[in-house]
């Protein structure tokens, strides 16, 4: 009977599926973000094909255990059971894929890296014929304009290869000695006018042009022959006074200009022209273009001029030293290859100077824009889903529709290309959140009509509101661009007009119906006919405990099931009932109001906070914030939190909580005084509450509850629950997000305290806060909020029920409160400041930690040496899963990686548990110092297999633009 129970019921099974599901769906879903990464960074989209043929595979087969799982979980656990394995292997198959793919581009990418620096370098050289004077070289100079075709017509790393190859062998055999001839030999060229006298000017030009000529036939012998030559002819024709007076001007303006190697200046703005040379094309605006261009041609002309000087120095190296001709022209060579170079710079430093300021403007226009528009998303897709016309006619929004479509064409005319005008495009965001405010309201406004249909006091019903809310759910964001009174109604309406005739159109008492022999006991139209219908619709039940059939039995028709002519009315609204049967077994069984519970969570995930209430709170958290921050027992306990746990001190941990409620509670305007409670009820025990409602206690469940924060129990006065036993007892910050989220509850209990006039409270208590502009509809929604809470878990008969119930949860209004409360104040009071890194290759600031060291095994463990400040349930306005961030500098194969990481789950303050697989990543090599003798040699200890080698790691949060 034992293994009956266990797996020969639905609810067991779906509680084995459930627990089983993970261990396949992790692995495919793992797989599936390998296959979505592809195209986003070094995996190219056109890999990993048999991947993600057998991902589909098991991919539908997981959602055809999933649509079983609905009807028949026994069936589904099977199919799930045999997915398995098959996932995990295939895991393990993808990232070896995954990364050798990413190697493979990686090595692509370095190619063709290295093959566009030759073409680069090839463009200075020829760029410095040209500058020096002389003409194209044919056919080196069509070879060059064609290397971009070549360039595309290759795709493997080998290809690249062999066309760098090619394309060195033009550069090092002939370009770069034609560039070099052809500059000396402009650089003697400027002698002739200052050095040669008038009549022998003609022989010097004529030598001159011969160097043209055979650089420009590609000749590269004849020009070496023809610059000899030039050099040579032009010394005998020479005045050596003017020679003399020319060369101190040139010692004169070399010793101005080279204090310091080029090269050596170059490594200073190396990054920067990186930044600027790879800043994203497709979101620069046109004058970013432009400054892009400048930067690029200065850089590859000071390039060119590096290359000719270290020529010029090596061609100095091999002079004879008792050739004294020689070396005097072998160094002028190089003095006039560090001038050209060192001029090169200044216009690669003016080019960088220009391009600062601007596109630094423009980058910081794009990420404000990015960001404004990444949190106006949702509404612009709640905009879009308003259609002008419904059934042919205009719909009563059009008018604002179409104001919004203008809006967002104008907003896209300025940051759509060619323009890419962020800056005046952030300004018309705010235009258009204004318009989808306006076609918000004209929509919602609209709604009144419907709202008031379905919950009219006469003609309303539960389920003719749960018709409009799942109308209203096919346009996303709707219910959440709802005025808080119409969820109100709503919601309302759900849990109160559960009792309705579907003939005469009108509601009744259950009561009234009984006593009319299970008829409507409403009036018809003329007010005397007696309704008298059997076509109702009310939760009801047998009355029968062993049956509970739902429906109404009587004695014209009793329970088919048992014959019982008796019902009970549920006249509440929950998602099931529990009940012990005629044995004393305790049963649980679906509630005839189920699918109103589950209108009523659809609509919490869409809920926020009233404008009104959210800015009244707002000013009371900052309140709280500065109280806690300027509090010494607050400062006392920051300081000494890890020493009060370690050493148990439960006085010092209880004073602090309970300081915190007394500040919080105060500036909430909770702070009711001189009430007592019966502790537990039925005890003779009075629990004093002399300052504020709210107490704090120690709770140590048996067994432990590591995942449990805290808990507000119900009542009022009432207590918060500290569960000494949470894995994050210790980490002070999570410890002040629970007492002032949990005592959020508490705030919210009194309000609904209020509503309901319940002792201490009366009916004026309830009209001041109905009259209450900030806290008088928040109130009420509170209110509804605790007639139907939805758990974590609450709907779980589907996945899909399962995310809905997720979703309600963090939405729902008790939490949606508790949850900003609580990570606003401890963050702000906690959470430093995180670094940033304006690290090259970054078009954007990125938010950067150290890392102390990462674990060596599937789904890896982070430990960072500072707080990460970072939240599970959201983060920057995201859930922390849906970031995408970088570990840096750690070790495979001997090789320093980089890996992209998505965060699994947040362990504590410094460590996070991360996506990625370091099973097969390089382990820390433990090694032994002599203390004593600093020059002794370090000793190898083996390795910790444990943990992944690296150097200097880090977490690196990217914000660039593709992310936002």
């Amino acid at each position: 009977s034992t293994i009956k129970t266990a797996f020969g019921t639905k609810g067991s099974n779906r509680k084995r599926y459930r627990k089983l599901r993970p261990q396949a769906a992790d692995p495919i879903a793992q797989v599936e973000q390998l296959l979505l990464n592809r195209g986003r960074g070094t995996v190219r989209q056109d890999c990993m094909e048999d991947i993600e043929e057998a991902w589909s595979e098991l991919h539908a087969k997981l959602l055809a255990a999933d649509t079983k799982y609905e009807t028949n979980p026994a069936k589904a656990f099977k199919m799930l059971f045999k997915l398995v394995e098959p996932a995990r292997t295939l895991l393990v198959q993808a990232n070896q894929a995954y990364e050798l793919a990413e190697q493979q581009e990686l090595d692509r990418i370095g190619h063709e890296a290295d093959f566009r620096q030759s073409l680069n370098t090839a463009r200075g050289l020829l760029q410095s014929i040209l500058d020096a004077g002389g003409d194209k070289p044919e056919p080196i100079s069509t070879n060059l304009d064609n290397a971009e075709d070549l360039l595309r017509q290759f795709t493997e790393s080998d290809a690249y290869d062999q066309a760098k190859e090619v394309l060195d062998g033009i550069v090092s055999n002939s370009l770069t000695s034609l560039a070099k001839y052809m500059t000396r030999a402009a650089s003697l060229n400027e002698q002739i006018a200052r050095t040669v006298s008038q009549e022998n000017v003609q022989q010097a030009t004529q030598l001159y042009d011969t160097v043209k000529t055979a650089v420009a036939q590609s000749q590269v012998d004849q020009a070496k022959q023809a610059l000899k030559a030039f050099q040579e002819g032009l010394r005998t024709l020479q005045d050596d006074t003017a020679l003399e007076t020319m060369r101190q001007e040139r010692t004169r303006e070399l010793q101005r200009m080279s204090q310091l190697d080029p090269r050596d200046v170059y490594k200073r703005y190396h990054l920067k022209i990186e930044d600027i040379r790879r800043y994203p094309r497709d979101y620069a605006s046109p004058t970013v273009k432009q400054h892009q261009t400048a930067v690029r041609q200065a850089d590859k002309k000071f390039l060119a001029a590096v290359k000719l000087l270290e020529e010029a120095e090596r061609d100095l190296k091999k002079v004879d030293e008792d050739s004294e001709t020689g070396t005097l022209f072998a160094r002028m060579d190089v003095e006039s290859a560090l001038l050209d170079a060192n001029k090169a710079l200044d216009v690669l430093k003016k080019a960088l100077e220009d391009a600062g300021k601007p596109m630094a403007e423009h980058d910081g226009a794009v990420r404000k824009y990015y960001a404004a528009l990444k949190k106006l998303n949702p509404r612009i897709t709640f905009a879009r889903a308003l259609p002008q016309q419904a059934g042919g006619v205009d719909t009563a929004w059009k008018a604002e529709r179409i104001a919004f479509d203008n809006a967002l064409a104008a907003v896209k005319t300025e940051v759509d290309p060619p323009k890419r005008d962020y800056a005046r495009g952030l300004p018309l965001l705010t235009t258009l959140e204004t318009k989808i405010n306006e076609l918000s309201t004209a929509r919602t406004n609209a709604l009144n009509a419907d709202v008031n249909t379905a919950t009219d006091a006469t003609h309303g019903s539960a389920q003719k509101s749960k018709a409009l809310v799942d109308q209203l759910m096919q346009t996303p964001g709707l219910i959440r661009e709802m005025q808080p009174q119409q969820q109100l109604k709503l919601l309302k309406s759900l849990r109160e007009q559960l009792c309705f005739c579907k003939d005469c159109d009108q509601g009744f008492d259950a009561t009234a119906f009984k006593n009319n022999n299970n008829r409507c006991p409403n009036k018809e139209a003329d007010g005397v006919t007696d309704c008298n219908s059997v076509n109702v619709e009310i939760p009801a039940v047998c009355s029968n405990i062993d049956c509970l059939k739902p429906g109404i039995h009587s004695t014209g028709s009793p329970c088919p099931d048992c014959g019982n002519d008796d019902w009970w009315l549920l006249n509440y609204i929950r998602e099931s009932f529990t009940y012990n049967d005629s044995s004393g077994i305790e049963v649980t069984k679906a509630s005839p109001t189920r699918d109103l519970f589950v209108a009523r969570a659809k609509m919490f995930t869409e809920m926020k906070l009233t404008p009104e209430f959210e800015q009244h709170d707002q000013q009371k958290r900052r309140e709280t914030t500065l109280a806690l921050r300027q509090d010494p027992m607050f400062e006392e306990a920051q300081e000494n939190w890890s020493d009060w746990v370690d050493n148990n001190n439960t006085a010092k941990i209880e004073a602090f909580f309970n300081q915190a409620i007394k500040l919080q509670c105060r500036i909430l305007g909770h702070n009711q005084q001189g009430l007592t409670r019966e502790v537990p009820e039925g005890s003779g025990t009075i629990v004093d509450f002399p300052d504020v409602p709210v107490k704090v206690r120690l709770d140590t469940p048996n067994p432990p509850k590591p995942g449990l924060y805290g808990y507000c129990e119900p009542g009022f006065p009432t207590f918060i629950a500290i569960n000494t036993t949470c894995r994050q007892f210790g980490d002070f910050k999570e410890q002040v997000d629970t007492i002032v989220h949990e005592n959020a509850h508490a705030f919210q209990g009194m309000l609904v305290k209020k509503l309901k006039a319940e002792a201490p409270f009366d009916n004026n208590d309830k009209q001041t806060l109905l009259n209450d502009p900030n806290l008088g509809v928040q109130a009420q929604l509170f209110l509804e909020n605790s007639e139907s809470y939805v758990q974590n878990d609450t709907l779980q008969n589907t996945l899909q029920e399962l995310e809905l119930s997720h979703k309600a949860y963090r939405h729902e209004p008790f939490e949606e409160h508790s949850w900003t409360t609580g990570g606003t104040i401890s963050k702000s009071l906690l959470v430093p400041p995180q670094i940033e890194s304006f690290e090259s290759r970054r078009t954007m600031r990125s938010k950067m930690w150290m890392v102390k060291e990462v674990t060596r095994e599937a789904d890896c463990t982070i430990t960072l040496t500072e707080r990460h400040g970072i939240y599970v349930d959201e983060w920057e306005g995201e859930m922390a899963g849906d970031k995408t961030l970088s570990l840096e500098n750690i070790k495979k194969g001997g090789i320093i990686r980089s890996k992209r990481v998505k965060i699994l789950d947040v362990l504590n303050e410094k460590q996070l548990q991360v996506d990625l697989d370091t099973s097969t990543y390089d382990p820390v090599v433990k090694l032994k110092f002599d203390d004593q003798n600093p020059k002794s040699p370090v000793i190898n200890q083996g390795t910790d297999d444990t943990k992944v080698a690296g150097e200097s790691m880090r977490l690196i949060l990217d914000e660039r633009i593709r992310d936002l």
